[in-house]
């Protein structure tokens, strides 16, 4: 019969909560993948408003020029 209490080789204060908790119902990777999957998210949505931002900028800068090189007096 096996031992339950084989270790896994990771040193127990090496894991995290989530890990402890993950690895205790097998579902380890399940769990990283889920965290790289929304820490992706986020990037790519603060890319996207970024650019957005960055976009919106460009514009009032051209919207300005075009003021300034044609005054309407």
């Amino acid at each position: 019969m096996k031992d339950k209490n084989i270790s896994t080789g990771k040193s127990e204060s090496l894991l995290k909560p989530k890990e402890e908790y993950a690895h205790e119902f097998g579902i380890h990777h399940s769990v990283q993948e889920s965290d790289a999957m929304s820490n992706m998210t986020k990037k790519l949505l603060n890319r996207k408003k970024n650019k957005k931002q960055e976009n919106t900028v460009e514009k009032i800068k051209r919207t300005n020029s075009k003021d300034h090189s044609n005054p309407s007096d």
